[in-house]
Formats: structure tokens, C-alpha cells, sequence
């Protein structure tokens, strides 16, 4: 039994179906309006967290706990949502195709599209790293504070268009952030992991190289047809089946003539 068919069988609800599928509207965080709300709410508060602490003595020590425990939910929780997409994917990809899979539309399945959600929920969650950074009153740097929002907004977009392409990302993603959200956990707790730290430096320029490459296939393999090079093998099958019936209605035809 798959991982994926193992928690359905023993969850103890079932969601509504605007939560496991998008539904623009009813699904929360799913209008523009919503989205950058929360987005300007996520910048208000932290640059708000840190001009309230600005001339306070700083209280890392006292949320350290918590940082840690947030740190390693995140961890844990990447790691599941990574085993789910690969489940789900790999199949995919042994019979299509690699490029099939990143393009063509019937790599965008009911199971990818409720695990692309939960991934866009994981980037609100994931705003409480900024906010962490504001109660120890570190220095919120522009890259790190504006990270998290464009990555948000990036997944919302995804899942307005519904691209298919949306899993190689969001699986280099993932992976970076089982590595790195166990990293700042154990390190938190005294913990020297230099693997880790070294693998991270690493990834980060791995991670926008991916993601330009995925891109430029894809914007070299798509059409307005919708991925015509990138023909599945369900597809072919049935491309062969049909020229096949129509070679034999032809020479019945023929034979009729003749």
C-alpha cells in the first residue's frame, strides 16, 4: 500500500472539496485579494515586531524552545510532502516521460494538485521564520524577508494556471528544506551539523539553476496546443490505434471500389 493510500484509509475526516482541490474563491487563500492581504499583514508584523523590540533587551533565549520545535514540524512535514509528490510523480514519469511530465496536462492529477495546495500553505506557515528572526531582533535582510512573500505568490500562480511543471521546483524545494529546517533545529540546540551547512551553501545556487533550466524547457517543449511534443504514451497508443482504424477503414474502401 502507498504511503499516499495508507493516511487516506486511516484519516479520521474527509475534507470538503474546495480543500483538496483549488477552487478559486472558496478555497482560502485563493483570490487576489486574500493573497496580498496576508502579505502585506506578514510585512507589517514583522517590521512591526521589530521596531516594537528595537530598545529592548532581546529574548531569543526565552523562544529558543519554540523555534525549535517550529523548526523541526517543518522538517518533518517537508519530508512528507516529499515522499507524497515523489509517489506520485515517479509513476508518471516512468510511463510519459520526463518532459511529458513537466508539460503535459495529465501530469496536473487530483492527488499532485491537493499536494501542490498543501506546499502553497506550508509558505504561509513557513513566514514565521521571519517572524522568529524579528523577536530575536536579528537584522531581517531584504532577500530573506521577500523570499518568503514572491514564493508564496509564485505557488498561487501555479495553481491559477495549473502547471504541470510545478513539481521539479517544489521537489528541489522540499528537499532543501527538510536539510535545512533540521539544521537550524539541532543547531539551535547546540548541535554542529557541517554537512548539512556545507550541502546548504550549495543548494541555494543549485535551486535558482533549476529552476531556470525547468523553465526554458518548458517554454521550448510547450505550444498553444498544449505540449504537442511532449505526447504521452496514452497518447501515442491512442494516436496508433486511431491510424490503424483508419489504414484498414481505407483499404475496405478499396476493396469495395475494386
Amino acid at each position: 500500500m502507498s504511503l499516499a493510500n495508507f493516511l487516506l484509509a486511516n484519516a479520521p475526516f474527509t475534507l470538503p472539496h474546495h480543500l483538496y482541490s483549488f477552487v478559486e474563491g472558496q478555497t482560502p487563500l485563493s483570490t487576489n485579494r486574500a493573497v496580498f492581504s496576508s502579505l502585506a499583514g506578514y510585512l507589517a508584523l514583522i517590521f512591526g515586531i521589530q521596531a516594537a523590540l528595537k530598545h529592548r533587551p532581546s529574548c531569543a533565549h526565552r523562544i529558543n524552545p519554540l523555534f525549535q520545535v517550529y523548526n523541526l514540524m517543518v522538517s518533518t512535514g517537508s519530508l512528507l510532502l516529499l515522499v507524497l509528490l515523489l509517489e506520485e510523480i515517479a509513476p508518471l514519469i516512468w510511463r510519459d516521460g520526463i518532459f511529458a511530465s513537466i508539460c503535459a496536462e495529465t501530469s496536473w492529477t487530483p492527488r499532485m494538485e491537493f499536494y501542490y495546495m498543501v506546499n502553497y500553505y506550508f509558505k504561509y506557515i513557513e513566514f514565521l521564520d521571519t517572524v522568529f528572526l524579528a523577536f530575536k531582533q536579528k537584522p531581517l535582510a531584504f532577500f530573506h524577508v521577500f523570499h518568503h512573500s514572491a514564493t508564496a505568490l509564485l505557488c498561487y500562480s501555479q495553481l491559477l494556471g495549473r502547471t504541470s511543471i510545478s513539481w521539479t521546483v517544489i521537489v528541489l524545494n522540499l528537499a532543501i528544506h527538510v536539510l535545512m529546517y533540521y539544521y537550524y533545529y539541532a543547531t539551535a540546540g547546540g548541535a554542529r551539523l557541517w554537512l548539512i551547512n556545507t550541502l546548504l551553501r550549495h543548494t541555494t545556487p543549485a535551486f535558482f539553476l533549476t529552476l531556470a533550466t525547468v523553465l526554458g524547457l518548458e517554454e521550448r517543449y510547450s505550444s498553444a496546443a498544449g505540449c504537442s511534443p511532449l505526447t504521452s504514451a496514452h497518447e501515442k497508443d491512442s494516436s496508433k490505434a486511431k491510424r490503424k482504424t483508419n489504414a484498414v477503414s481505407k483499404g475496405s474502401a478499396a476493396n469495395e471500389t475494386s
